[in-house]
């Protein structure tokens, strides 16, 4: 069932997703660090969430090693998808 079509809806992968209590993060990379991202989210389907806001297009998602990244840490990009 198709519910709606956005144009430049931004997905995320479910599992990039940081509950926070009653919100939720996203961890972007910026210049080789680690920033926290306060995000607001739509609809999910069973791989992906749509980010409504706290994520531009363009920004780069980090979506492995997340339970090791502190806010301003040095990242090392293995592969961008």
């Amino acid at each position: 069932m198709v519910l709606g079509k956005q144009d430049n809806a931004i997905l995320i992968p479910n599992e990039s997703v940081i509950p926070q209590g009653r919100k939720k993060q996203a961890i972007l990379y910026k210049s080789g660090k680690a920033v926290f991202a306060e995000i607001t989210t739509s609809v999910r389907d069973s791989s992906n969430i749509q980010v409504v806001s706290g994520i531009n297009l363009g920004d780069t998602v980090i979506i492995t090693g997340l339970l090791f990244l502190r806010p301003g840490a040095d990242v090392k990009l293995s592969k961008i998808k």
